[in-house]
């Protein structure tokens, strides 16, 4: 079971954010997604998870659907008065 992007284009608004990107995540395997703001980490996370429209190429999740795959995004700001504990999310 893997995940491949093969060639993808993922904008919005018909702008490409993600141009022409390939890569297959193997079962098991541990990926760091890296790079400074703006470069189209969340845009590709977005296209991979299916809640953004491909302009091109093609994703494939092998034996995986949407519901399985999931991320967090990074915030900038934290709401302190959120009423839960770490403790109490784990």
């Amino acid at each position: 079971m893997s995940i491949s992007v093969d060639n993808v284009t993922l904008g919005y608004d018909l702008h490409p954010a993600v141009h022409h990107r390939s890569l297959e995540i193997e079962e098991g395997s541990m990926v760091a997604l890296v790079g400074p703001n703006g470069a189209g980490k969340s845009t590709l996370l977005k296209g991979i998870m299916g809640q953004l429209k491909l302009l091109g190429g093609s994703i494939s999740l092998g034996q995986l659907n949407h519901s399985q795959i999931a991320y967090l995004p990074q915030l900038s700001q934290v709401d302190r008065s959120f009423p839960i504990t770490v403790r109490e999310m784990v």
